[in-house]
């Protein structure tokens, strides 16, 4: 059952922005699920740990779009801001920001 309030909370935090939070949640949730043998459960802490994953992946692809063909300063200062915001640490080794 705690895994399922997880999951709850999970879906919560994604809706407030907070992506690494919900990322600790469904992570914690499909291991108790995977222990508990709640294999609906799990499914469910699964694929929501996918489809924030995936938003992820599009959010950081969207970025590196808008800095090639912009290449303002201030879209990619307003990028960090939002990430820094959102808890999502994704560090660039070729990015001079």
């Amino acid at each position: 059952m705690q895994a399922y309030s997880l999951n709850g909370i999970g879906r919560i935090r994604l809706s407030e922005g907070k992506y690494a939070e919900a990322v600790a949640l469904f992570t914690r949730a499909a291991v108790l699920a995977r222990g508990s043998h709640a294999p609906e459960i799990l499914w469910k802490a699964l694929n929501l740990l996918d489809r924030l994953i995936a938003l992820c992946v599009a959010m950081i692809r969207h970025d590196r779009i808008c800095r090639k063909h912009c290449g303002d300063r201030a879209t990619a200062l307003a990028i960090r801001r939002h990430r820094a915001r959102s808890g999502i640490i994704v560090e660039s080794k070729t990015s001079p920001y």
